[in-house]
């Protein structure tokens, strides 16, 4: 029979490598790329929202820049 380690020495020691750095298993992988991924969608909500309203607002400034232009001109 295999001596039996204290559950203490088999839950507290953390799993590292030669230096040092945290081992991740399987699972805290894929639950770190979950959250990662989730983070990504989250972003690219933000993107898609911001993005056009920018470009709108470029849109409207440039053409209030060309009316105030031709205001000009035409005074």
């Amino acid at each position: 029979m295999s001596p039996m380690l204290p559950k203490t020495a088999q839950t507290d020691v953390p799993k590292t490598d030669k230096n040092g750095e945290k081992m991740y298993t399987a699972t805290e992988v894929q639950k770190l790329g979950e959250l990662y991924a989730a983070q990504v969608q989250r972003r690219l909500q933000i993107v898609k929202i911001v993005i056009p309203r920018a470009e709108s607002l470029r849109r409207t400034l440039c053409y209030a820049e060309l009316k105030a232009t031709f205001a000009i001109f035409a005074s």
